[in-house]
């Protein structure tokens, strides 16, 4: 950054010129303003045009972009600034027009800088232009891969419906919220993977999150999920297009992401703290090699797409987590998908020593289950079964692509539970976590815990669970052996 040392006598005049500066509604000699020295001093060209973007904030401050784009957009607006800058600083702004457009995704015109830093004037601009282009070389790569029938066709829904052995109808489910969490958390694995580019990762990744939040109207559930699906991507590529034209063309820039309050580094122009900490200096200089380091996150993000599919579908079709407090071990390990891990019992035990911990960690085995309907007594009743080992085979099947770790599944959903005993838990696209680990509710499926059976647990908890299981005192047939309602018997390895 750049400090500008006062001269006795002059102070004043230097105040009151940079005032009448600013104050002016006519473009200024975009040359000085942001370098205003009170002294003969210029810049040192050589020393800004040999910082590099292995730490890009850094640069983005010591260059003097910062500064020069924030007071650059002060003095001048922010209406198709992309372009009138360009204009003002070629040839000293004696060129009249620009042929600078990135505004349009489609067919813009947003290249990186073609000439040498020194030429630029002031030498700062030589950084701006190059953030400008990899923001828009982004954008418009992920506009481009939302287009390519190549994700579609990884996130068929027939075929995860197949995989998932399910049969329920193609229809009346909300897949946004279970896809807008999906490239957030592949904006974290990637940025950890290449953290140079972790600051334009989270940028994109949002946009899901802010399509989702700007809907003209609801989605139209009754849609085959194929057509939902296509809804998802027709909303995402236009909220891209609308995020590009305000960022480089203006508007309501108090929209985009991360322009509330004062810039890190002072900025106070939307746009200056859009582009603030130098997250767009990523050492390219062609669109190419942009696509490529962007590739892994594309990637990553179809998986997850097609992870968040799986539960969303499965979780419609009435696909529960049972906890068996009473299953051992090896009963446990003798059932495909189950894992005997440590868990957390999600209520208090009135009758353990005040010693312990009220909510006591314990071993307990996992399963997928789903309800199963039959007929005693004449009456209609429902008890639960384990989900199909060929399916659940499917989860970690490199050939399927789903890439589900079990564990994370039951412990993600286990998280969620604790967190919404209501089991309305859904993925916060505000709260995506940036390391890349998956956010709480990422795998939503209700978690039933109990002793035996869903049912044990319906009438020893007097719990009451979502109507799409059909658990409910009414409807469930207890084995014989349940322990009288109500009486809080404690977990597996906790003495009364």
């Amino acid at each position: 950054m750049y400090f500008f040392p006062r001269r006795p006598g002059i102070g004043l005049s230097v105040a009151l010129l940079a005032a009448a500066v600013y104050a002016s509604s006519v473009p200024q000699d975009v040359t000085t303003i942001g370098f205003q020295e009170v002294d003969a001093k210029k810049p040192d060209t050589q020393q800004i045009c040999a910082m590099t973007y292995q730490n890009p904030r850094q640069t983005w401050i010591d260059s003097g972009a910062s500064v020069f784009l924030d007071r650059w957009l002060a003095a001048n607006g922010s209406d198709n600034w992309a372009n009138r800058i360009d204009q003002q600083t070629t040839a000293h702004g004696s060129q009249g027009t620009s042929n600078l457009d990135c505004v349009d995704l489609e067919g813009g015109n947003c290249p990186y800088p073609s000439k040498q830093c020194r030429e630029f004037t002031p030498p700062p601009l030589f950084h701006v232009r190059n953030a400008m282009a990899t923001c828009y070389n982004m954008f418009t790569a992920f506009h481009e891969k939302l287009q390519d029938n190549t994700i579609l066709t990884s996130l068929s829904i027939e075929n995860i419906i197949s995989d998932m052995g399910l049969s329920t109808p193609d229809r009346g489910i909300n897949i946004f919220g279970a896809l807008s969490g999906s490239f957030g958390v592949a904006a974290g694995l990637a940025a950890a993977a290449g953290p140079l580019i972790g600051g334009p990762l989270g940028i994109l990744a949002g946009i899901f999150g802010i399509a989702g939040a700007t809907q003209g109207s609801p989605p139209d559930y009754s849609q085959p999920l194929k057509d939902q699906l296509s809804a998802v991507f027709t909303a995402t590529e236009k909220q891209l297009e609308t995020t590009v034209q305000t960022i480089f063309g203006g508007g309501d820039t108090s929209k985009l992401p991360g322009v509330s309050g004062v810039g890190p580094n002072g900025e106070t122009q939307d746009i200056a703290k859009f582009f603030a900490d130098g997250k767009f200096l990523v050492q390219v200089t062609s669109a190419g090699v942009i696509t490529s380091l962007l590739d892994p996150f594309f990637q990553k993000g179809a998986e997850l797409m097609r992870q968040s599919l799986v539960v969303t579908l499965l979780k419609a079709a009435g696909y529960y987590i049972f906890v068996n407090t009473d299953r051992d071990q090896n009963a446990c390990n003798g059932i495909t998908g189950s894992r005997f891990i440590n868990g957390v019992s999600n209520r208090p035990l009135p009758r353990v020593s005040r010693k312990l911990t009220p909510y006591p960690t314990y071993q307990q085995c996992y399963t997928i289950e789903h309800g199963e309907r039959f007929r005693i007594n004449g009456n209609i009743a429902q008890t639960t079964k384990v989900i199909d080992r060929n399916v659940v085979l499917n989860f970690d099947d490199p050939s399927k692509g789903y890439n589900i770790d079990v564990v994370t599944f039951y412990n993600n959903a286990q998280a969620c539970q604790d967190a919404h005993p209501n089991f309305d838990g859904e993925v916060d696209t505000a709260a995506i976590p940036t390391d890349g680990s998956y956010p709480q509710c990422f795998f939503n499926l209700p978690v039933i815990k109990g002793s035996t059976s869903p049912c044990v647990a319906v009438a020893e908890f007097k719990a009451t669970y979502p109507d799409s299981l059909g658990f409910s005192v009414g409807s469930c047939e207890p084995p014989p052996t349940l322990p009288p309602p109500g009486s809080n018997r404690p977990p597996p390895g906790i003495s009364d």
